[in-house]
């Protein structure tokens, strides 16, 4: 469970506010500033009381104030440089978010965090930095260093997920394979990159919550805390958020991969459904070995009503997006 402070609902109401006044902007600079906001307001909420959130806490900071530090000097450069600015725009940007290859600091940082602040941290810190790459993805040039990122997100997230144990560590790098959709999509329209990040928050929502209240940190916790009702409900939310139809997370990869086909990105296809097949894999193998320790697992009466209305929640909400298949 989360360390809860009082102080916590001022740090979140902020986050909240920095992030509509960030996206209420049409100035880099406010948007900026809306970030840096953004990560102070996040930091605190991150601390628990154990060695490893504020370790965690000190990572992230430095990281991202080493990203916040190429920003600014790609927007000093930019009167000097038409060629090096925008790339240290872009590559601080794609820093922030965690995309391949500056994703090394995301697994161990969001290891050391409650559930709560791994969400925050894969969701509403993602908002403004996606936003302000949509603006600077627009120079032509850049193009082809988009396209190399997207391709190293999608590969590298799907393939570094297959020998992990731990939940947070699986869903970081199924963050990172999520982020080369995003980046692609930022590529398209903003309805698109807006309807995937909304439906990817909602499913990933759907998935953490019965780890956050049982808290199940690994395969092994997930496994021998199984219980029928439960692990049911949450392997469906796993399948979609790997985007197996007919569940939430396949409509966007569906919508995409229909936009892509129509334009001059459908080389990108190849890398995001081939990474779209390998996170499944991982997504397949942990509902296997739910469903198999679920046969063996005696039905637990005591936490029986702990999470079956959530649960009912998440199949409904998997479910319901998919009545659009049949329009």
């Amino acid at each position: 469970m989360m360390y809860f402070h009082p102080s916590h609902i001022l740090f979140f109401s902020s986050l909240v506010l920095a992030i509509i006044m960030g996206l209420s902007s049409n100035s880099l600079f406010i948007m900026w500033l809306s970030m840096e906001a953004t990560l102070l307001s996040f930091i605190p909420l991150t601390l628990k009381k154990n060695k490893y959130s504020t370790e965690s806490s000190i990572k992230y900071f430095l990281i991202q104030s080493l990203a916040s530090i190429l920003f600014i000097m790609g927007s000093i450069l930019t009167p000097l440089s038409y060629l090096i600015s925008p790339f240290l725009l872009k590559f601080s940007l794609l820093m922030k978010m965690g995309a391949a290859p500056t994703h090394q600091w995301m697994p161990p940082v969001a290891e050391g965090m409650s559930w709560t602040s791994f969400y925050l941290l894969v969701t509403s810190q993602k908002i403004i930095p996606l936003t302000m790459y949509m603006f600077i993805t627009k120079y032509q040039y850049l193009y082809s260093m988009s396209l190399t990122f997207i391709i190293m997100s999608a590969l590298i997230g799907s393939l570094m997920g297959l020998n992990q144990t731990s939940l947070q560590k699986i869903l970081v790098y199924s963050s990172i394979s999520h982020m080369s959709w995003l980046l692609t999509a930022t590529l398209m329209n903003n309805f698109i990159w807006i309807m995937y990040f909304l439906l990817y928050s909602f499913v990933l929502m759907s998935v953490i919550i019965p780890f956050h209240f049982n808290s199940i940190f690994s395969i092994n916790q997930m496994i021998s805390k199984n219980k029928n009702h439960l692990g049911f409900f949450n392997s469906l939310a796993l399948l979609s958020l790997g985007g197996m139809p007919p569940f939430t997370g396949f409509i966007p990869k569906l919508i995409m991969t229909t936009e892509l086909t129509k334009m001059s990105y459908s080389f990108l296809l190849f890398p995001l459904l081939t990474s779209t097949f390998i996170s499944l894999f991982f997504y397949i193998r942990m509902v296997l070995l739910s469903i198999l320790s679920s046969l063996t697992t005696t039905y637990s009466e005591n936490i029986k009503h702990s999470l079956t209305l959530t649960s009912i929640i998440n199949l409904t909400g998997l479910l319901a997006p998919s009545i659009l298949l049949l329009t």
